[in-house]
Order: C-alpha cells, then structure tokens, then sequence
C-alpha cells in the first residue's frame, strides 16, 4: 500500500493517545493521587495533545513536515514508555506533557505532507489518516490493558519499541521522498491571521461535530448505566459508535466521487439530524447500537472532505489548517462539556443529548450560506 508507513505511524500515534484511561486507576493507587489530580493528568494530556496542534502546524509549514513525522513516533514511544518509572505526579505529568508535543507536532505535519502529494483525490487519502487513527484510538486501552496484566506497569519500557520500529520505517520510506516533504508557508503572522479567516466557516463546521462527539462519549454512558447497562454493554456500544466514526470519512470520500463533495456534507447533516433524536429515544439495545453505528458514520461522514476543502483555500498552510480542523476543534469540543455538563447537572442529560441538534442546525446554515464548502 502506497504510504503504508504513514498509516502505521497515523495508528501507533493514535494507539499512544488512547494509553491513559486504563492506566489511571494504576497510578492513583501506586502514587495515592486524588480524584482531582487523576482527572487533572487527562487534562494536562488533552492540553498537549490537542490545543498545540496549531503552533507545531505553523512551524511544519516554515520547516517542512519530514522531521515531525519521523520522529514523533520515537519521541512519543520514549515518553509513554516512561510512564511506568514515574514516582510522582510531577514527573507523571512531565512525561505526559512531553508525549502530548510529540503527538501535536505529529498529526498537523502528517496531514500536510498527505495534502502536498499529487492526488485526483486527496480527501480520501486524508479518509485513510482518520481511519487508521480511529481505529488506533480503539486499540490503545484495550492494547495497555493486555500489557499491564501480562507485563505490569514497571514494564513500561517495552511501550518504546513499536515507536522506534516505525521510526526506522519512516526514515527509510521517506528518504527518497525528501523533495515533496518541504514547508511552504510565509511564516508571517499576517498570513496565519488570513489562513484562519480563509477557513472559518470549516473551523465552525468541523467544532460543531466535534462538540456533538465529544458530549456523546462523555454523557451516553452516564445515561446507560443509570438505566442498568452493564459495563460490558456501555463499552461495546462505545466501540461500535466509534467504529462508525472511524468508517465515516472513508465512505463519505467515496460517496464524494459520485455525487459531489456540497451534496456529500449536506446529506451527513441531515442524516445526523435525523438519527440523533432517534438515537437519544430508542429503547432496544440492539436497536440502539445499530443507530448509534450509523450516526458516527453520519457524523464523521464529511471530516475528511472538509479538511481537504481548508488544505485547498490555504495550500501554504496545509499543516496550519489540518491541524485547526482536527486536533484543536476536538479540543474545543471538549472543552464545551464544562458547559454542557454543569447544564446536563440542572436539565438532565436527555435534554442536553436532545439539544446537541442545534449544532447541526448551525451547520445546515453554513453549508448554504457559506462560500467555503466548495473548492
């Protein structure tokens, strides 16, 4: 597969990111933390990992994108794989903070340099990243859980190894590559201000989504186990709304080849209009997997075009604009549930799942009324 290595690096960085969850009951018994500084060390992690996107985008495009993507996986890996030796929280969140710029630094320059190649069809080599990433995502804590009981923590160390392996791999892959895998921006603030402004409407665009997921994950399983799902049930309806995400840009830049990117992006919106509420009301558990798989499809459905329209409107900020478009509007989506949950807290939970709509209402408006949804 052309970019193969890219792919596997786009999965071990993503597997990487999924680590944490599992491991903290681990470190707030060993290091007898509070709930407080457990939850603190997510947030310090989804800091790193998500809102700095944007500087090392900027840098990518002044520097080029090669150094970012062939040692990040090295530079994360020996970061994780430190975790394990941490006496403290202080080093607990050094480490974390360090594998946080390794995987912002990661994701902005992988997406540039997939945006810079000679493509008919650039979103759906874009589609591949966030597929591969999805499913890297699914793999992290379930990955750490079989290491930590075959292994222990204090093994740690082992976690480097697949990031100095794919490392190895890149060195070697890109190397004759080295060419097409050069920054192009001007690198003046006043050329960041208007590729920002160039791509707001998508900004907006791709933020509602991310809101809409992110407050998905964080309440859906609040609801079911207040309703008697057992964990097993809440993890496996998780997964599969995942898997549903991570197949959506894939089929949605499919479908974009047949009739068009406008009407592609149009119909998601509709179609999570319509499968949210059914989503929230269904009773049936299977039938509620099965519309909860369909809306992250329809949800994630038009990601990977929207990136590719922003690398379009601003082909000298490719990494700059991938990096807004992904990891920091999952940033700000999840910032947003420290408003939808004090309000989840007075309204209920139903009412905030229900209220999600008004996000794709927002986005139906910029669809018709924006002129960046076209190329």
């Amino acid at each position: 597969m052309q970019n193969a290595a890219i792919y596997c690096a786009r999965f071990l960085i993503s597997l990487y990111t999924g680590l944490l969850p599992p491991l903290l009951p681990l470190f707030m018994k060993n290091l007898d933390l509070s709930l407080a500084l457990t939850g603190s060390l997510v947030s310090v992690f989804s800091l790193f990992t998500s809102l700095l996107q944007p500087v090392f985008g900027w840098i990518a495009d002044r520097i080029g994108y090669k150094v970012f993507i062939e040692w990040s996986p090295l530079w994360v890996g020996a970061s994780i794989g430190m975790l394990g030796f941490c006496d403290s929280y202080g080093l607990l969140a050094l480490c974390l903070s360090v594998a946080g710029l390794g995987i912002s630094a990661f994701h902005p320059a992988v997406f540039g340099y997939i945006g810079s190649l000679p493509s008919r069809n650039n979103s759906h080599a874009i589609s591949l990243l966030l597929l591969w990433g999805s499913l890297g995502f699914v793999a992290g804590p379930l990955a750490v859980s079989l290491f930590t009981d075959f292994a222990g923590i204090g093994k740690s160390w082992f976690l480097l190894l697949p990031g100095a392996a794919i490392t190895l791999a890149l060195l070697r892959s890109l190397a004759a590559k080295r060419e097409t895998i050069t920054g192009h921006s001007d690198y003046t603030v006043s050329g960041m201000v208007q590729t920002i402004q160039s791509i707001r409407a998508l900004f907006m665009f791709a933020t509602c989504i991310t809101i809409i997921t992110m407050n998905l994950f964080c309440f859906t399983p609040i609801v079911w186990s207040t309703q008697g799902y057992s964990v097993v049930v809440i993890g496996t309806l998780l997964s599969v709304f995942t898997l549903g995400c991570a197949a959506g840009p894939v089929m949605g830049a499919r479908l974009a080849e047949i009739i068009g990117e406008k009407k592609v992006i149009l119909l998601a919106t509709v179609l999570s209009l319509i499968l949210l509420p059914c989503f929230v009301h269904v009773q049936q558990v299977e039938v509620k997997g099965a519309v909860f798989f369909f809306l992250g499809v329809a949800l994630m459905f038009p990601y990977s075009i929207i990136i590719d329209f922003g690398q379009q409107h601003a082909p000298q900020h490719r990494a700059l604009v991938s990096s807004l478009l992904g990891g920091f509007a999952w940033g700000v989506g999840g910032l947003v549930i420290l408003v939808t949950g004090p309000a989840a807290e007075i309204l209920g939970v139903n009412r905030i799942l229900d209220g999600l709509g008004v996000f794709l209402l927002i986005n139906v408006v910029l669809i018709w009324f924006c002129s960046g949804f076209r190329r």
